[in-house]
């Protein structure tokens, strides 16, 4: 009786996790979003320091001989 109650639990929810399959899928979906925002801000990171330097020893400073 036990075995039948937890089978019929899991059954219906579609994973240990207690979330229907619908509500699983709409998780992974937002995590995925969110793992590609998180690139695109490092990826902003990166170009706004790159762009720190450059502003500041190249123009900043005049040394226009290291522009190509």
């Amino acid at each position: 009786m036990i075995a039948l109650a937890i089978i019929t639990m899991t059954g219906c929810t579609g994973s240990s996790t207690g979330y229907t399959m619908e509500m699983q899928a709409k998780i992974d979906s937002m995590q995925t979003e969110l793992k590609k925002v998180s690139d695109e801000n490092a990826m902003v990171e990166k170009n706004l320091i790159k762009f720190d330097t450059l502003d500041f020893v190249i123009f900043s400073n005049q040394y226009l001989d290291n522009v190509s």
